[in-house]
């Protein structure tokens, strides 16, 4: 392995200078830092980590927790943060909390035990300010994504699922259809109760359908759920024309269900989903859900995170990102 040693007697200049130019510390002449720079690229010299890391007491690690970095939703979303950081020195350790409490609570005490310079979360769970400060016994910048988990003291990304939910609902109400289901996320989440909200007020305040036509039935983000909940509601003979389901592996159990019924999309029933995931574009018919920017809540929740460890503001950013309508087929 290349030293500092070698580069110093490489380029001709002391070693000092050779570790100012690395640590981009100190004055140093554009002569010498090129000279330096130059030696570098020819040895093919790579900075121990570790060493500059104890010299500088910081770990050039972000910690970030999702909820199954496994799925899609969550994939695309890390790559919104890996952009953030590409051009930075710090690196990403990601691990999964999957939904768990526990297990969310003992990964972030494990990436802080680590030394993380900050940490980027999206939590199912709800955390009380005790349990926060349990955890945070120094001081640490965090970001939270897409849903606020932790509703106090600290910047977010979030996305306007109230809006999403009312604008996904409406479209069904302005396509004619009149007794609409919600098959809808689980309550412990807040981005599942804001769609749930959204769809009763989107009814309740529409002139041209009765509340009573409605009806909403709550479990999981599954394609499961979504095909034993249509299932259930054709068992008893229930009545409707439409689903708005709360996301899109939801609208996939419903489409299973519907053919399996031979029940025609939309011509019987029409759908929308929630989220616009990958595989919404290829169902078939093509699935018209509401387009979360998946990408850019990971991307701006990096920025935001990597200016405040560079900056060392402290200053809560609280950013709202909109969500959108994508028509295609199911309505």
């Amino acid at each position: 392995m290349v030293t500092i040693k070698q580069v110093s007697a490489h380029s001709g200049v002391s070693k000092s200078t050779v570790s100012r130019v690395i640590a981009n510390n100190g004055s140093v002449s554009k002569k010498a830092r090129a000279k330096v720079e130059a030696s570098i690229a020819e040895l093919g010299y790579r900075p121990n980590s570790f060493a500059r890391s104890l010299k500088s007491n910081k770990s050039n690690v972000v910690g970030v927790v999702v909820v199954n970095m496994g799925s899609a939703f969550y994939a695309e979303m890390l790559g919104g943060i890996q952009k953030a950081f590409i051009d930075s020195d710090k690196h990403l350790m990601v691990s999964s909390g999957y939904g768990d409490k526990t297990i969310e609570f003992d990964t972030i005490s494990s990436l802080i035990d680590r030394q993380c310079d900050g940490l980027l979360l999206f939590l199912e769970s709800d955390f009380t300010k005790a349990e926060i400060n349990k955890l945070c016994n120094r001081d640490i910048p965090i970001v939270l994504m897409g849903r606020n988990g932790i509703p106090f003291g600290y910047s977010s990304v979030q996305v306007d699922n109230q809006s999403g939910g009312y604008v996904a609902t409406t479209r069904l109400i302005e396509a004619g259809r009149r007794k609409i289901v919600h098959l809808a996320g689980p309550q412990n989440l807040s981005d599942a109760r804001d769609r749930l909200h959204s769809f009763w007020k989107a009814v309740e305040e529409s002139a041209d359908i009765q509340k009573s036509d409605c009806r909403d039935v709550i479990g999981e983000y599954t394609e499961e759920f979504g095909y034993e909940s249509v299932k259930s509601l054709l068992a008893e003979g229930a009545d409707f024309d439409a689903i708005c389901a709360g996301d899109d592996d939801i609208a996939a159990g419903v489409y299973m269900a519907l053919r399996e019924a031979g029940k025609k999309i939309p011509e019987d029933i029409a759908v929308v989903g929630y989220d616009d995931n990958f595989h919404a574009r290829h169902m078939n018919p093509p699935l018209t859900s509401m387009r979360q920017p998946i990408e850019e809540i990971g991307l701006q929740a990096g920025k935001m995170l990597l200016n405040m460890m560079q900056s060392n503001d402290s200053t809560n950013i609280n950013a709202v990102l909109g969500a959108t309508l994508v028509e295609r087929e199911s309505v």
